[in-house]
């Protein structure tokens, strides 16, 4: 959808105005010397990613001795140097982007509004792109102003965006500007579905309409948001079906369950399956237990992890044991109490992740005759929880995978954020160990394709389906 350049008449003004939220400066060494000292006492992988402690020691060294007179990016740039050296995609430096009055491109743009004034206006619009939109984490309104379609924030869970604060703009032919979580912006290109959804391409976040209540059924908006955000089934023959998951992230876990269960009746009957993967950086692993009757053949080989064993650990969990919703988490509050208990008594060392289920195997009630054959497509980009998913559905005897070698993110999981003194950044690192290690390592690796897809194979999909049919 192209955006009606037509000027609506407005029954009250947005005035713009501008702010900046103070910013504060650390010491970079003291910075590198606490991100330095948690990773050397905390980081599950230290030990086997440092076995040549003179080149270690060295780098470490010259990044100290650098960071003396490192302010501002300079810093954030040696520490990020410096969580690179272990190359784990699960372990990461985050810095919070502060604004700065003195650049026009951190600016941060608030609107004046009144809800109940905004409401009774939008409530003689109803088909218009004017209106109350959600996604997760925030509620924004749309208002046009000039040539422009303004969304600003009514309200956010992230706690660095206020009430007013514009989240983007949309301008003509379907182009956008977007502010991000931590406010950088970006350039985006943007769709729009009867004036009920929005879908940003670029960062993969759609909007749905609230209010006025969309004139198009819920089921209309959910199959349109599947389709363009890559949660669908699709029949591609008689034979062959195709199955499309972008992401297992936490938030899709229901989105996936019932994607599976409301086409059962088609997966199930189909003698092939293609599961595209690419571009699935992970999630948890929730999101595909509801996939794994329909390629199961044989009893599934695992092993667990280890938790390395530290103050922080067990601060945070307490933390979170204490805090959780006491009746929607009862059984987990159970199993960390449990774990914080074996971990007091092993500071500083690795107990496994489950003190009776370190290895074994799964199995299902039921072996599908259908889907006879499966294809899974992954990419460069397939990482985490999405490498676990290979990784078992390899060991069916019906499943090949097809594409290039994974991401390589899946030794050392379990991530958590580690607060540091200087409140612009965190460290994300992870605090299990996977017993693969140290014989079946996976990390800047990746899990091999069983047939491998070259840079001249236009359609994967096709191909996967040809290879299966004939």
């Amino acid at each position: 959808m192209t955006i009606n350049k037509s000027l609506l008449i407005t029954i009250f003004l947005l005035t713009i105005s501008i702010y900046s939220y103070p910013q504060t400066e650390c010491d970079c060494t003291d910075l590198l010397n606490q991100v330095v000292n948690k990773i050397e006492t905390e980081y599950p992988g230290f030990s086997d990613k440092t076995n040549d402690s003179y080149a270690y020691n060295n780098f470490s060294n010259a990044l100290k001795d650098s960071a003396k007179t490192a302010t501002g990016l300079n810093c954030k740039y040696l520490l990020q140097k410096y969580c690179s050296y272990f190359r784990d995609g699960h372990l990461a430096l985050n810095m919070k982007i502060e604004i700065d009055k003195s650049k026009d491109k951190s600016l941060i743009e608030v609107i004046d509004y009144d809800i109940s004034k905004f409401k009774k206006y939008l409530s003689k619009k109803p088909s218009d792109i004017e209106g109350i939109w959600k996604t997760d984490g925030y509620t924004v309104g749309i208002k046009k102003q000039n040539d422009e379609y303004i969304g600003f924030v009514i309200d956010s869970e992230n706690k660095s965006w206020k009430e007013r604060e514009i989240k983007f703009k949309l301008l003509i032919d379907n182009k956008a500007i977007y502010f991000k979580g931590n406010h950088s912006q970006v350039d985006e290109i943007f769709q729009v579905y009867k004036n009920c959804a929005i879908y940003f391409e670029g960062i993969g976040v759609s909007f749905v309409k609230e209010f006025p209540e969309p004139i198009v059924p819920k089921d209309s908006i959910s199959e349109y948001l599947n389709k363009i955000e890559g949660f669908y089934v699709n029949p591609l023959s008689k034979k062959t079906s195709l199955l499309r998951i972008a992401s297992f992230d936490y938030s899709y876990v229901d989105r996936i369950n019932e994607l599976i269960l409301s086409n059962k009746s088609l997966l199930s009957s189909s003698e092939n399956l293609i599961i595209d993967l690419r571009g699935n950086g992970g999630g948890t692993d929730y999101a595909y237990k509801c996939l794994l009757p329909f390629l199961y053949t044989n009893p599934v080989r695992y092993l667990s992890g280890e938790y390395f064993v530290s103050q922080t650990l067990i601060d945070g969990l307490e933390n979170w044991a204490n805090n959780a919703d006491t009746i929607k988490y009862a059984n987990e509050i159970i199993n960390v109490r449990k774990d914080i208990g074996r971990m007091k008594l092993n500071p500083g060392k690795f107990i496994p992740y489950s003190e009776d289920d370190q290895y074994g195997f799964s199995q299902q009630d039921t072996i599908y005759t259908y889907p006879r054959n499966v294809v899974i497509l992954a990419d460069k980009r397939c990482g985490s929880s999405t490498e676990k998913f290979m990784l078992d559905a390899k060991q069916s005897k019906k499943v090949k995978i097809f594409g290039t070698p994974s991401y390589g993110a899946i030794d050392y999981v379990s991530v958590r954020e580690f607060k540091l003194d200087c409140p612009e950044y965190s460290l994300y690192m992870p605090t299990v160990r996977m017993m693969r290690l140290p014989d079946y390592p996976i990390d800047n690796i990746g899990i091999q394709p069983d047939i491998y897809l070259d840079k001249f194979i236009g359609d994967w999909v096709q191909y996967a389906k040809d290879y299966l049919e004939k």
